[in-house]
């Protein structure tokens, strides 16, 4: 991982970005142990939540979606096969994100870094990845603003999930 001077610099180039806001406080919690400044519920309602999902909390809108559509597969953009700058899922072969459909192009376009390659992962792997990134009541806002904005937008960005079979018509005679 990179040091908080790198991302501190990144960060100054481009103030508003919600990614490198959260990089710059990930690293200083790794470097710092514990002065990790904790977001409010209020101030995570109010980002914007494809920035969020984008950005830091890529994981959280991937256990959405993989809850929303359970036949889905967890994915990563990788570099190095070891990182994990984006989680996403594939669902019926095609990449979700907090932003609905998109693909593989449109996303290393958007992190501006055509080496990323989509690989297969475990949401334990995503899990332990990103264990100890925020604070559990950080979580609970993040998922339900992220919840929010993917629900209110099936059907738009995002596809209908197929519906759910009663477990009396999964069981075989």
């Amino acid at each position: 991982m990179k040091d908080s001077k790198y991302w501190r610099n990144e960060l100054a180039n481009d103030p508003g970005n919600f990614f490198l806001q959260k990089m710059v406080r990930m690293v200083d919690n790794a470097e710092n142990s514990g002065r990790f400044e904790r977001l409010e519920p209020q101030r995570i309602e109010a980002t914007n939540p494809e920035a969020a999902g984008r950005g830091g909390e890529c994981d959280v809108a991937l256990e959405i979606l993989l809850d929303i559509y359970p036949t889905g597969q967890p994915y990563r953009l990788t570099s190095d096969g070891t990182d994990f700058p984006h989680t996403f899922l594939m669902y019926k072969g095609v990449p979700l994100d907090i932003c609905g459909t998109t693909s593989l192009d449109e996303m290393q376009a958007h992190y501006n870094n055509d080496s990323l390659r989509a690989e297969p992962v475990t949401l334990t792997e995503v899990q332990t990845y990103f264990r100890g990134h925020r604070t559990p009541t950080e979580k609970r806002s993040f998922e339900t603003h992220l919840r929010n904005h993917i629900l209110s937008n099936i059907g738009r960005k995002f596809p209908h999930p197929e519906p759910q079979r009663k477990a009396e018509e999964r069981i075989l005679p």
